[in-house]
């Protein structure tokens, strides 16, 4: 995720960006002049002018409003995925009230998993900040912090804080790298995270993929379309490369090129029965049934792993206070004993 992204367009104007240019677009504008028309538009956030006449730029220039948006970077890859099948097959407003949906956004772990128990966070956060200052704090008090329980956590953070925060952030980096980035079977070991990841990426092509076979686009067509708007996904691209030349080279069914790689073997298998003697017409509903069924197991997977999460918080928070407690009620013996 692009930190200038972050800043210059949050989520909440990106939305805004959807519903008033499917507005202008519903009104009978097409893509370029609807965006030359929010440009203009005072009082509207730096970021949606930006983008907006990004847009009305690249008819000027040959290319489509999309392409012109894309090259401001503050799109996410997705976006600029759906609006470019749109592009392609006339189905603009609909791309554009679907991006504008805040429920049709595919849900992560930043989320549903971080950002719900961001105050429990907050919490252990001040508690650990508080135990690995307290040896300061006997010392401007002049008291001996021999055999005191928090006394002893303060120093062993101190000593093993940096080591701990510098593994985990290495660890953390590499997860998400491999994860994200990854085409080999090593992914698996991270469980549930790479169920997590490809249950996203599962999604997104049958997002696209529901999309352009309305229009009547075949597989083959399809994984092309994939493989070329989702060169930031080297997951995805790489495993649509694999299972279109599948298909080329080998006559292999679409479901079958799909297993393992874009799709889990269950829900290639799944898609298979959807679709039965791979009647054309019925792809489109195949691929929105299963967008839902990996959405549902998606939401139950991170609900899993966010309960998990706020276990650990609530320990690490009772721990904490139960050091703090401890130790200010040694201290407290301490002081009185010898006075």
């Amino acid at each position: 995720m692009s930190i200038r992204r972050v800043w210059r367009l949050p989520r909440n104007d990106r939305l805004m960006f959807y519903r008033l240019l499917s507005a202008q677009v519903d009104a009978g504008f097409v893509a370029s002049r609807a965006c030359r028309e929010l440009a203009e538009l005072d009082g509207l956030p730096g970021g949606i002018r930006e983008l907006a006449g990004a847009g009305g730029q690249a008819e000027y220039e040959g290319r489509p409003a999309v392409e012109g948006m894309a090259t401001t970077g503050l799109l996410p890859a997705e976006d600029v995925a759906i609006l470019t099948v749109a592009a392609k097959y006339g189905s603009i407003p609909e791309a554009l009230r679907r991006l504008a949906d805040r429920d049709g956004e595919i849900p992560g772990v930043a989320a549903k998993v971080l950002a719900p128990n961001l105050y429990f966070l907050m919490i252990l956060g001040i508690l650990v900040f508080l135990i690995i200052n307290a040896s300061g704090f006997f010392g401007r008090m002049r008291l001996s912090g021999e055999g005191n329980p928090l006394y002893d956590a303060s120093l062993m953070l101190q000593q093993w804080m940096p080591i701990f925060l510098g593994a985990g952030g290495m660890l953390m980096v590499t997860v998400i790298w491999i994860v994200k980035r990854w085409t080999g079977p090593v992914r698996q070991v991270l469980e549930p995270f790479d169920t997590i990841e490809r249950l996203r990426i599962g999604i997104r092509f049958c997002r696209i993929a529901a999309m352009m076979a309305r229009n009547g686009a075949v597989g083959q067509v399809i994984l092309e379309h994939i493989a070329d708007v989702y060169r930031g996904s080297p997951y995805l691209r790489h495993h649509a490369v694999s299972a279109h030349d599948l298909i080329v080279t080998r006559g292999t069914r679409l479901e079958d090129a799909l297993s393992g790689g874009v799709l889990k073997p269950r829900f290639a298998a799944l898609l298979k029965g959807l679709v039965p003697g791979r009647q054309l017409a019925r792809y489109e509903v195949g691929y929105q049934t299963l967008m839902d069924v990996q959405r549902q197991m998606l939401d139950r997977q991170l609900g899993v792993l966010n309960r998990l999460f706020r276990i650990v918080l609530l320990a690490g928070i009772v721990l904490g206070f139960a050091q703090l407690f401890d130790g200010i009620y040694s201290m407290y013996d301490s002081v009185t004993t010898y006075s």
